[in-house]
């Protein structure tokens, strides 16, 4: 399973925390205020993916030894991460850094049906009604699994205007 740290995830980024979250991450989310983290994980799909860290900084008497932790997390994450990296492609050295992984254009050309929502810029709900209105839409099935080509998407989308 994947794992995302999100610093301030209860803010402006709270749309990514809850998008890593139905994505498939397990998502810590670091934040200072409990009521704003409620609503955080009240909104989440996936409840048991998200992991709250709340972290007062405010508050000066706690702010230092807080502080100390959440480098020492942010370390042992990213140490985590590219450690587990290198060890995922010690049997192929030919494969692509982290780095050139980061360059790259490819994206799969299907979508997942819980991923339409997000190609389109609109909510689940909207995405649901669209497809459910429109039997035209592009689609496959695969397996009983409904996928999405997303150029014929696009094209079709663009279509409708």
């Amino acid at each position: 399973m994947k794992h995302a740290l999100v610093v301030g995830g209860t803010g402006m980024l709270s749309n990514v925390s809850l998008w890593l979250a139905d994505n498939g991450y397990r998502v810590s989310v670091i934040a200072r205020n409990p009521i704003k983290m409620a609503q955080l994980i009240e909104k989440a799909s996936t409840k048991k993916q998200v992991t709250p860290l709340l972290v007062d900084y405010k508050n000066k008497g706690e702010r230092r030894m807080e502080l100390d932790f959440f480098w020492l997390a942010i370390a042992i994450a990213a140490a985590g991460y590219f450690i587990g990296d290198g060890l995922k492609n010690i049997n192929n050295p030919n494969a692509k850094s982290i780095i050139d992984s980061l360059d790259d254009d490819e994206e799969p050309e299907l979508l997942k049906e819980s991923e339409v929502h997000h190609f389109m810029g609109i909510s689940k709900e909207d995405a649901n009604s669209l497809i459910k209105d429109h039997s035209d839409i592009p689609h496959i099935i695969i397996n009983n699994n409904v996928y999405y080509p997303k150029l014929k998407l696009r094209k079709w989308l663009l279509d409708q205007e």
